[in-house]
């Protein structure tokens, strides 16, 4: 998706002249892109009075006579704050990019229409119960309020594309779920990266780059060896979210009660992914996190329990490789012969353009990816096609009625009962209530493979063999969840969460454990905590990375003959805390260094296929550097005719890469720091690569941290800014069950998506130097902390009624 974006905002370069024009413009008519935040609103659609009341970081609180009209307020207040945000996502989810961004975005349109996330979210939304639909409606009439309240200028994304939205509809709430889930699956992406590794490399190779690695399947047909694969690939390869929690009982806190820390890492971007909110029900608080769009509050808590997500990595998806009938391409086989695909045919608007129409095909496992389009195109082999298996594409999803629900738990056991209907996308929730308890749960629809389907989920398999199918789904029960432990403490950071013994088969492909590792080491460091030294640990910058690797590093250069400049380096290293600081240049050494000797292990066996696989790959560097066999062959650049020791590779990558910090930030050590390099950039989509207007889009900080410290900042190896932080916590919040008034929370741009807002990059600042903010549900306090409000009542018909 990144991939067709990036195009679209080249193409918008053009515009930059006009767009100059407009910002003036656009100051000029200040007040009419911005909401109204004070005073009274008569609007269609209440049947009773809602009040937003916005602080000074313009964090609302939202009450109302009943739930109905709370949800119609949140509804306006997104739109009021992030209607930009809104219309992009839905528009992806729906495949209705070209609309407004001509044939650049055919491509991707065409892929998401075959996957049809939009009709998964129609048909599951059909699907709720009446009880959850009418917050979804309440909500869709809210944001529809505000487009007809806001006859003047909206945003300035929508002057800029002479655009202006489409009514809301509770289905585009069911599609923002369905978007967050595609952001949070990868198994079918590493399944194709394998398979295209097997191209050139054995599979013996591929499990000590990509470990584990399930054994080749003869019946499937061989990718062709002129796959080739572009530089420009990695900055369509996705980020998969990340994130850390925990959470500790009475018996580790200085309350008694228990607390419950949660940093979800994802996509950096303008505005944040997340918008924080109060919802003052009539008998419940409910504060957090919320998705613009989405009438709930997903990361939070209310009067009675808390909870917090990670990304669980579940082993959800699957590709299958169907076989064409070579008599009637419109058929495929299955173990019970041959099959009709089902079809449909869709129109794709096209701005400037010829409406295009495509035929959509689905197996029986799932959508047809076109062979031209997407992750498998370069895997197409004649007779053959492929099927992607998914379980977030049910038509049954009920993770919206679970979400809902959640809000209102009012225990342990009832927040565990509201997840029986979560679906998509599996996360490992932490919880914590009132009373004391606290657990951990990984809530998913996952799928079961037979024992005789050796390829686990790590590989494509043939669609024609009914070992490879799904066997159903696990049970409810049988799902990973403690609670209670009598260590009084769990965490969670994307690791492995089931012992060795557990039965089923939820992941083989678990993130590193260098973030777990440190949460445990710094729980354990504290026999009492509190809000502070939790929020200690969510800015944590040592690198366990460092730890464990930069000792042996340093070994490998100790001897070799160096200039001054890259005496002074080592020392440097050699003297360093391991912790990432943004004023110090040892943190840049250390990653600009982890990723040159990435490089130089294995660009040499991959060739043109480098770029898929390039990441820090620290299990296979650990093992480089403990000279490990079959691993230390790596080693050897099989492109020169000398045999090159790790030693030898990693003097090598030393002196590469300080000959790049050189290049990039001058000769002097003293001026490096890693805060140049490691700028959090929160990019806007789709302008935050226009030349000219990005700065005024953009947000940029400075940040500590990096990779493999518990405070975040991942960085992307191939793209032109190699340590730019575009993937961390854009939402950190602490939960203190024994007075959930003082819970503390933060987001990473500001609570605004208009540029022109003083609410738009705000909060940036407090977020890149670690500093949280209370959101208070007393009636009292809210009235003290007010800056504006502003109340929605009933427009009244020509005979008196509510219209």
């Amino acid at each position: 998706m990144k991939k067709w974006l990036k195009r679209i905002a080249v193409a918008l370069a053009a515009l930059a002249g006009t767009t100059i024009a407009l910002l003036v413009v656009w100051h000029v008519r200040l007040h009419d892109s911005l909401p109204t935040t004070k005073g009274t609103i008569e609007v269609a659609g209440l049947t009773g009075s809602a009040q937003i009341v916005r602080d000074k970081y313009g964090v609302p609180h939202i009450s109302g006579d009943t739930p109905s009209e709370i949800y119609f307020a949140l509804g306006f207040a997104h739109a009021q704050d992030r209607l930009w945000q809104m219309e992009m996502i839905r528009r992806i989810g729906q495949g209705r990019l070209s609309e407004l961004f001509g044939s650049l975005a055919t491509d991707a349109d065409i892929l998401l229409r075959t996957i049809d996330l939009y009709g998964a979210a129609s048909r599951g939304y059909a699907a709720l119960p009446s009880e959850i639909k009418s917050p979804l409606v309440a909500y869709s009439d809210g944001v529809n309020a505000f487009l007809e309240h806001s006859d003047g200028a909206l945003p300035p994304e929508f002057s800029i594309l002479r655009h202006r939205p489409e009514a809301w509809k509770p289905e585009d709430s069911a599609v923002i779920i369905k978007f967050m889930a595609v952001g949070l699956s990868s198994n079918a992406f590493r399944e194709v990266i394998r398979t295209r590794l097997n191209t050139i490399l054995p599979s013996d190779k591929i499990a000590e780059l990509m470990p584990p690695q399930a054994p080749v399947i003869a019946e499937l047909p061989k990718p062709p060896q002129e796959a080739q694969q572009a530089e420009a690939y990695l900055a369509a390869r996705p980020l998969i979210g990340a994130s850390n929690n925990w959470v500790v009982d009475g018996s580790r806190t200085k309350s008694g009660k228990p607390l419950l820390a949660n940093d979800p890492h994802l996509g950096l971007s303008t505005p944040s992914v997340w918008y924080l909110a109060h919802l003052a029900f009539p008998d419940q608080d409910v504060v957090g996190g919320t998705l613009p769009g989405v009438p709930a509050v997903i990361l939070g808590r209310n009067d009675h329990i808390s909870w917090g997500f990670t990304n669980t990595g579940g082993d959800v998806q699957d590709i299958f490789v169907e076989k064409l009938n070579p008599e009637n391409d419109g058929e495929y086989l299955t173990p019970d012969g041959f099959e009709a695909f089902e079809t449909r045919t869709e129109t794709i608007k096209v701005r400037l353009g010829s409406d295009i129409e495509t035929e959509i095909r689905r197996s029986r496992h799932g959508p047809v990816i076109p062979t031209d389009l997407g992750f498998t195109s370069e895997l197409a082999v004649d007779g053959h096609v492929f099927a992607l298996a998914w379980t977030a594409l049910s038509d049954d999803d009920e993770t919206l009625r679970a979400g809902m629900s959640v809000m209102f738990a009012q225990s342990s056991d009832a927040f565990l009962s509201a997840l029986r209907h979560y679906h998509a996308p599996m996360q490992s929730m932490v919880y914590a209530d009132v009373s004391g308890d606290i657990g951990l749960i990984a809530p998913a629809r996952v799928p079961k493979r037979k024992s005789e389907n050796t390829a686990r989920g790590l590989t494509p398999v043939p669609g024609w063999i009914d070992t490879y199918d799904w066997d159903g789904f696990l049970p409810f029960e049988a799902l990973p969840q403690w609670s209670n432990p009598d260590s009084g403490q769990l965490w969670t950071a994307n690791n492995q969460i089931v012992p060795d013994s557990y039965p089923h088969l939820i992941s083989l492909e678990w993130d590193d454990d260098h973030r777990a590792r440190r949460i445990e080491t710094l729980l354990n460091q504290t026999d009492a905590h509190t809000i502070e030294t939790f929020a200690a640990m969510q800015m944590d910058d040592i690198s366990q990375l460092a730890v464990d690797l930069l000792p042996s590093l340093l070994e490998t250069v100790a001897s070799e003959k160096l200039s001054v400049l890259e005496i002074d380096a080592w020392e440097a290293l050699s003297d360093w805390d391991h912790v990432m600081r943004v004023d110090q240049a040892e943190p840049l050494i250390f990653i600009a260094w982890m990723r040159e000797l990435s490089r130089q292990l294995i660009s040499d066996e991959l060739g043109d296929q480098f770029f898929m696989a390039w990441g820090y790959n620290p299990d296979m560097v650990s093992a480089v550097l403990a000279g490990e066999a079959p691993f230390t062959d790596w080693c050897d650049d099989v492109s020169s005719e000398a045999t090159e020791t790790c030693t030898d590779i990693a003097k090598r990558a030393f002196k590469k890469s300080i000959a790049r910090i050189v290049s990039d930030y001058g000769s002097r050590i003293d001026t490096w720091q890693w805060g140049h390099a490691h700028q959090a950039v929160h990019s806007h989509t789709p302008f935050g690569s226009v030349p000219v207007i990005k700065n005024f889009f953009n947000i940029e900080q400075a940040t500590s941290g990096g990779p493999y410290t518990l405070n975040r900042g991942q960085n992307r190896l191939g793209s032109a800014r190699p340590f730019a932080n575009i993937h961390g916590s854009g939402y950190r919040a602490i939960y203190d069950l024994s007075d959930l008034d003082k819970s503390a929370y933060m987001i990473s741009t500001g609570q605004s998506g208009n540029p022109l807002s003083k609410h738009y990059a705000d909060l940036s600042v407090l977020w890149a130097e670690g500093t949280y903010i209370e959101i208070t549900t007393d009636p009292d306090e809210i009235e003290d902390q007010a800056v504006a409000a502003l109340t929605l009542s009933p427009r009244k018909s020509a005979d008196g009624s509510n219209q």
